[in-house]
């Protein structure tokens, strides 16, 4: 039974508890509707209207015979602002069912709202996003073309011939087409048949050249050589071995006296072959390799799962199960209404822990 007057308020379906904030600021205004001396709380109609909160949001406040006793938390007015607005649509005063109860925070209201999805806050209008207005077409080129997926084009550019010019066609093995020599057309810049402009391909003929040059000094000073009386002495190395044998004697070879070669010919010096003797070299034996030990490693053991431990009941009545410390149980809380952090024991109802790291409200 409703303890006040509900002439000309629009009561809306008490189908769920919502919690109020901010009654600590109106412990005045809430004297009168105290609960009972016996503990039961006081059934009252409560009006909703729009206020504004801070950064601007937009907020239910909760009044109480004219007197503001407390406002919905921004979650709360966001999901059961059409409900207001629908009221108010119709010229009438929205209202719903409040109990007035004993609390932490002195004397504490608690509002009965329609039932509404988690997710009807999705629903709400949104407002539309400004588009910069379109600046003036130039004087003379009409009217811009319509917006992305039309069928118009861009103007022309000034001074063409009604559309855009046609694109150059790519050059082909002869050059450019302006550059090949025709009937009624002039040589291009590197002559009849040239390139065109580009970049010139760079040639390997000098490379040639300069090693040729080099090639005939080298015949040419081993030439002037031999005739000044030097003559060049072939002689093999001892070759290492485990016998004593002596060295072999260096035979000279004189070469036949040449004329000077044509640029690019190499002389051809007579192969002298030395007699080397036979060496036996000797044997060693194998030797076993030693096989290191093989170790066996025991596969570790898997690790056993966890048993899940359930979080403990709550000693006292009237608190959450997968909170710590208490919360109240079965109103819709967010981290606005609790102080200080909390640890999440169980599921996350009122989704407190937004990173999901077992601490809510940080």
């Amino acid at each position: 039974m409703i303890e006040n007057s509900t002439q000309g308020l629009t009561l809306l379906d008490p189908d769920r508890k919502v919690v109020v904030t901010g009654e600590e600021h109106h412990q005045a205004a809430l004297v009168r509707w105290a609960p009972h001396p016996d503990g039961r709380g006081r059934r009252v109609a409560a009006e909703l209207a729009f206020v504004t909160g801070p950064r601007g949001r937009r907020l239910i406040e909760v009044r109480i015979d004219g007197q503001r006793v407390g406002v919905l938390t921004p979650l709360m007015s966001e999901r059961y602002a059409p409900h207001v607005h629908e009221v108010l649509r119709g010229r009438g005063r929205p209202a719903c069912v409040a109990v007035v109860v004993h609390g932490r925070r002195g004397t504490e209201v608690e509002v009965h709202l329609p039932e509404v999805a988690r997710d009807a806050t999705a629903a709400l209008p949104v407002a539309p996003v400004p588009v910069p207005p379109r600046p003036a077409p130039p004087a003379g080129a009409g009217a811009w073309p319509p917006p992305s997926g039309g069928t118009g084009a861009w103007p022309p550019p000034s001074g063409g011939s009604g559309g855009w010019p046609a694109p150059v066609p790519a050059p082909t093995g002869d050059g450019w087409p302006g550059n090949r020599p025709g009937p009624g057309g002039a040589p291009g810049p590197g002559g009849p048949g040239g390139r065109g402009p580009g970049r010139a391909r760079r040639s390997r003929r000098p490379l040639w050249v300069g090693a040729g040059v080099l090639a005939a000094l080298v015949v040419i000073g081993s030439t002037m050589s031999n005739h000044s009386g030097e003559v060049p002495t072939v002689s093999a190395a001892a070759p290492s071995t485990t016998r004593a044998t002596p060295a072999p004697t260096t035979v000279p070879v004189t070469a036949a006296p040449t004329t000077v070669p044509a640029p690019g010919v190499v002389e051809e010096v007579e192969q002298v072959d030395v007699d080397v003797p036979d060496v036996d070299a000797p044997e060693i034996a194998p030797q076993a390799a030693a096989r290191a030990p093989e170790t066996r490693r025991e596969p570790e053991p898997e690790p056993r799962p966890q048993a899940l431990v359930q979080a403990p009941e709550p000693s006292g009545g009237g608190c959450h199960p997968s909170y710590s410390p208490c919360i109240p149980d079965g109103p819709d809380l967010d981290c606005g209404d609790i102080d200080g952090p909390v640890t999440v024991t169980g599921r996350d109802e009122y989704r407190l822990d937004a990173n999901n790291d077992g601490v809510g409200c940080e």
